[in-house]
């Protein structure tokens, strides 16, 4: 679906219309709730992307051993809630959100982000493998670079995008 900004408002104040009224968008009709969640991620892909440079200089310095798993976590993720919180209060900003113009080259972007936070989710600086794991999805600080590692390529595609 091609990105249209006035139809993207539309549905916003629409859904934020029915909220008022304690109804939900998604309840009174599916097709223009799956629209607006559609606008709503070309815009988050499109953050994300916009920050390419800054994710893989970070990504480099923790797979280079410049900084360690705990600090990369942090980092990481105060980048990623960040765009997030940018991404729910272009919600309220028209005016901001009118010069933001998502392309298709940043499409999917985020999807690799995201992979790299579920990452940092399960890593657990302190996990010592002799220790029967709770969790097996749980990631001592090599695993978690490993992980990072296998991800990262998929990024590098994105950075010489324009």
């Amino acid at each position: 679906m091609q990105y249209n900004y006035r139809k993207y408002v539309d549905l916003l104040k629409y859904d934020d219309l029915l909220r008022k009224e304690n109804k939900f968008l998604k309840d009174e009709n599916k097709l223009k709730y799956l629209e607006l969640k559609n606008y709503s991620l070309q815009i988050n892909e499109h953050l994300h992307w916009s920050q390419k440079d800054e994710y893989a200089q970070l990504i480099e310095e923790f797979l280079s051993f410049k900084i360690n798993g705990k600090t990369f976590e942090r980092k990481f993720c105060n980048m990623v809630e960040a765009i997030e919180k940018k991404s729910l209060l272009l919600t309220k900003n028209y005016e901001i959100l009118k010069n933001i113009k998502p392309s298709s080259i940043s499409f999917e972007f985020a999807k690799w982000i995201s992979e790299i936070y579920l990452c940092c989710d399960e890593f657990y600086p302190d996990f010592d493998e002799k220790d029967p794991p709770d969790f097996p999805f749980a990631k001592n600080e090599e695993d978690f670079r490993n992980a990072v590692a296998d991800i990262f390529p998929q990024i590098q595609k994105y950075l010489n995008e324009e």
